[in-house]
This record gives C-alpha cells, structure tokens and sequence, in this order.
C-alpha cells in the first residue's frame, strides 16, 4: 500500500513539472533598428535555436539580427531583405508551431500525461481588436437610445396633436343656446283697399334693422327673453306661396331699402284677392296676417 501511494505521489509530482508552453508566435512585422521589443527578443530566441544567431537575447533589432534574419530567409527561400513580414513570419510561426507539438508529444511521452496549453498574452492585434468590438457594441447602444428617443418624442407630438383635435372637435359640437323665446313674431298687413299697379310694403319703424327681410312686426317688449333675430317672411297670394324675387316678379325687394317689398298687382287678375305674410324666427316661432285688396288694373 505505501508503495503505490509513493508511486501515485511521483506520479502528481512529475505533473507539476511539465513545461507550460505557450503556443508562441510572432503577430507584427519587425524591422531593422527596433529597440527593447518583445517580439524582437523571441525571433532571437527562434534564431539561436535554429542557429542563425549567438548571444544572448537583447529585443534589440541591430546588425547581427539583421545578418541573422537574411540568413533564415535565404534558407526558406525568400527574398533576403532583412525584414520580417508575413512571408517570413508564416513560416517562423509554423515552425515555432510544429516544435510545439513536438515537445507536447515529447512531454506526453515522458509523464504519460499532455501537457496543458497556456493561452499566449494579447497582441496590440487582439487589444485593439477587442476595443473596436467594444466601440461597435457602444455605438449600437447610442444608436438604439437615439431611436427610443425620436419615438418618445413622436408619441409627444401625437398626443398633443390629438388633444389640439379634441378641443378642435369640442368646440365644433357644442351647441350655440339660442336666447329664450316662445312669443312669435308680430306682423300686421294695412288695410290696402283696392289697389291697381305696384303696391309697396316696408317693415315698421319699431323694428330692430339686424331682424334680417322682416317686411312688419317689432320685438316682443317685456316679455321673458330677447326676440329671436327673424329668419325669413313668405307671401301667400290666395293660399298659393309666392316666390320672393323670382321671376316673374309678383313681389321682391327694392335695391334701395332691403327691408322694403314692392308687388305689382298687375300679374295678378282684377278682383280680390288674400295676402298673407308669415314671419319665422330663429327660435321656430311664426307669425302671420291676412288682408284682402281688390285689383283694379
């Protein structure tokens, strides 16, 4: 028992020793005369490992890593400029990346376990990446409170508009209260006798001039209420309505006075004939006389 509790102790040990390694590679471009750059330092390391270049690393991109880096591209066969773009990086990364699984396999081989894989440490790439990912996301947030904003501001419009309407629509429908007025209008025809050519009428002195064509009658003095302002008059010669200035011409305004009515007796034939005047308020009510005149054309 204490042998495989030793065993499986060595066991755990031999795991805490296994070689973290990274999945190393080189994201930016590097040139001659850089300084103190971390990339700079692992293409050294790559170098003296393959050995191009000796030394130690110093992240400095001077004249023996230049020498170094002509000598790597000549043997991969690119062009030997000395600068490391993404042709030579390529092929940098992809050996750095089969010498990883190579040391992964050797590593499982020797401990019977696989070693973990340590996410390598971000690039500006990936930093500035992440930032543009976060600038997005913000912008479609601005965006989004700029549209519930202009809505907002529509559903404001709106329900003033709908108010304006309402109170448009109320005045429209309340209804104008007429004064009270139950008496009707008075009208009394002279006695005109026998009459021959053209006979006038005019309203009397005591009516209001705003009554309208109201030929006769006056308002209602003491009574409960105004008088009705007068809507309009009606001839009836024997019973019949008799249109008022229409043609022929039984009887109509005169230009002069539009409160004064001229008839002219001789459309109508000789004898008696009944006048009747009806006047109509604007609160409904009538009122009327009769007289008989005797043509004599």
């Amino acid at each position: 028992m204490k042998k495989i509790i030793l065993v499986s102790f060595l066991s755990l040990v031999s795991l805490l020793f296994v070689p973290l390694i990274a999945n190393a590679s080189l994201d930016t471009n590097l040139y001659y005369g850089l300084q103190k750059n971390s990339d700079v330092k692992q293409l050294q390391e790559f170098l003296i490992d393959k050995g191009f270049l000796t030394g130690d690393t110093t992240g400095n991109f001077f004249s023996l890593t230049l020498k170094a880096v002509k000598a790597y591209q000549k043997s991969i066969k690119v062009s030997q400029s000395g600068y490391v773009g993404t042709l030579t990086r390529t092929a940098i990364n992809n050996e750095l990346a089969a010498n990883l699984s190579a040391s992964n396999q050797e590593a499982t081989n020797e401990t019977g376990a696989t070693p973990p894989t340590l996410t390598p440490p971000a690039t500006t790439n990936d930093v500035v990446a992440t930032l543009q990912a976060q600038i997005a996301l913000l912008l479609q947030q601005v965006q989004a409170m700029q549209a519930q904003q202009a809505t907002s501001q529509q559903i404001a419009q709106n329900a003033q508009q709908i108010v304006q309407n309402t109170q448009q629509i109320v005045q429209n429908t309340t209804p104008v209260v007429s004064p009270v007025d139950i008496y009707p209008p008075k009208v009394k025809l002279p006695n005109f006798g026998t009459v021959s050519g053209t006979i006038y009428i005019s309203r009397g002195m005591d009516v209001a001039q705003d009554y309208g064509i109201m030929p006769i009658g006056n308002p209602r003095e003491g009574k409960l209420g105004e008088a009705a302002p007068l809507d309009k008059v009606e001839l009836y010669i024997d019973g019949n309505l008799a249109p008022v200035d229409y043609n022929p011409y039984v009887w109509m305004r005169t230009a002069s006075d539009p409160g004064k009515f001229e008839l002219k007796t001789g459309l109508l034939s000789n004898g008696k004939h009944t006048l009747t005047f009806k006047a109509y308020d604007a609160a409904g009510n009538i009122g009327e006389d009769s007289e008989e005149i005797e043509v004599n054309n």
